[in-house]
């Protein structure tokens, strides 16, 4: 019996290897995993963030949600259940690009994206490597522009 630490590293390595034919199984894993009774919150979270990426990234047609084809909606759930978890908080950042906003689905999550955000710069800012900085750095005007939009 294969554990649900070596399916995620197998579903790792498939999105690693972008092979399109793949991901349609690397997603049927990942649901296993997500009903499986022995996986922990962490193993859920970690899931549903490579299910964001697979949709996000080479596959957006495995989505299981026609709204979204970012992978945002992985996100989030993933978010639900590991609120601290640097790497679901980035993805969700990085779905609120000039591009993925035109999609009604993000537009509509902006609180999410203010309180990944924050949890990042004011909790997580010192665990992440200085290409993530920077990157959630590049975000700063989109979270001023959101928060005043929102408050």
């Amino acid at each position: 019996m294969t554990s649900i630490e070596e399916k995620l590293n197998q579903v790792e390595r498939m999105i690693r290897e972008c092979d399109l034919d793949e991901l349609g199984f690397a997603f049927a894993i990942l649901n296993e995993i997500i009903i499986d009774n022995r996986a922990t919150n962490d193993q859920i979270a970690e899931a549903l963030n490579l299910k964001g990426l697979i949709v996000g990234g080479p596959a957006p047609c495995h989505t299981e949600y026609e709204e979204d084809e970012t992978g945002l909606i992985y996100y989030l759930k993933s978010f639900n259940y590991n609120p601290r978890n640097s790497s679901v908080s980035l993805n969700i950042v990085n779905s609120f690009t000039d591009h993925d906003i035109r999609q009604p689905f993000t537009r509509e999550n902006k609180p999410a994206f203010i309180k990944a955000y924050e949890i990042l710069k004011n909790d997580l800012y010192d665990t992440l490597n200085e290409e993530s900085k920077n990157n959630l750095l590049s975000f700063s005007a989109k979270y001023d522009k959101f928060k005043q939009e929102i408050f």
